[in-house]
């Protein structure tokens, strides 16, 4: 199994061809076709790309991280063309933030000041699995950078859900980037990073729902060549949740891979890697 180089990410200036729908108490999911759906909740449009797999009973819940606006206009989704790869249905989510500012790509999907989305995507894939017949062990969550931050976070939300991440930022304020600063601009009226992780520190850091994560079904997958997110995001998050910070995809309390791929960050999980995440899936993880 051979997976892009790049994590594919996709605009909707590439979704033309894709049918779109408005998300309804009528709507199926029980389709053969890849449809784009979108609902307004509370004054923010959430988009769902929507790729349905009947050979397998699994749903795989995607997250995003930056959106890299110059090139792509929301909704965005990412590893769009990884789809085929999963054994089950994949849901791709766009963060609903990205709309609030034509500058914003990454959000973490964690929300504005007043408005946490993750408790509506959770109702969303709720709705998916009880119409597919799916156990909330069915699921799991995929996702790398910011988007692996959001799926650590909706399992941290949902019981019995598995997360699967790849080089996640555990601690949005620990984050050396600018990007940081430009969404709690955006959504937080401009709190510095330390007023953020004081007011709002389960939206933020991983950290601080390690309780909540601890006993949960997690792959945790680290580039060496990733120096930052390994010091200052796996690292302490390894440490929150009381378990060494190196190479153990046995360790059920929390199954770490490292890897190494040239072009830290800014490269996506290798074959290889991804070959051993879904074969934990299929094992049973």
């Amino acid at each position: 199994m051979t997976v892009p180089e790049f994590s594919g990410k996709i605009g909707i200036e590439r979704l033309a061809h894709i049918r779109t729908e408005a998300l309804t108490q009528e709507t199926s999911y029980a389709v053969e076709a890849s449809i784009l759906y979108s609902e307004s909740v509370s004054g923010f449009q959430f988009d769902y790309l929507w790729y349905p797999n009947t050979q397998h009973r699994r749903l795989f819940v995607f997250f995003s991280g930056d959106a890299l606006r110059k090139t792509n206009n929301p909704p965005v989704f990412q590893r769009w063309s990884w789809a085929r790869h999963f054994p089950g249905s994949c849901l791709f989510v766009s963060d609903p933030s990205l709309y609030l500012n034509p500058d914003l790509g990454l959000a973490w999907y964690s929300g504005t000041t007043d408005f946490d989305p993750l408790p509506v995507i959770s109702e969303r894939v709720g709705h998916i699995a009880q119409q597919l017949g799916l156990a909330q062990s069915d699921i799991y969550a995929y996702g790398s950078s910011g988007g692996g931050f959001a799926a650590l976070r909706f399992a941290a939300l949902n019981d019995d859900v598995g997360a699967l991440a790849i080089n996640p930022q555990t601690s949005i304020s620990a984050y050396k980037s600018s990007n940081v600063e430009k969404y709690y601009s955006t959504c937080f009226s401009g709190l510095s990073r330390v007023e953020m992780t004081n007011k709002f520190p389960l939206r933020t850091s991983l950290l601080a729902l390690s309780e909540k994560l601890r006993g949960k079904r997690i792959v945790l997958a680290q580039n060496t060549e990733d120096t930052h997110h390994l010091k200052s995001h796996f690292t302490p998050f390894c440490t929150a949740m009381g378990v060494p910070a190196d190479h153990a995809p046995d360790d059920s309390r929390l199954r770490r891979l490292f890897f190494t791929v040239e072009g830290g960050h800014k490269k996506a999980e290798d074959s290889e890697t991804f070959q051993k995440i879904i074969a934990l899936v299929n094992a049973g993880i």
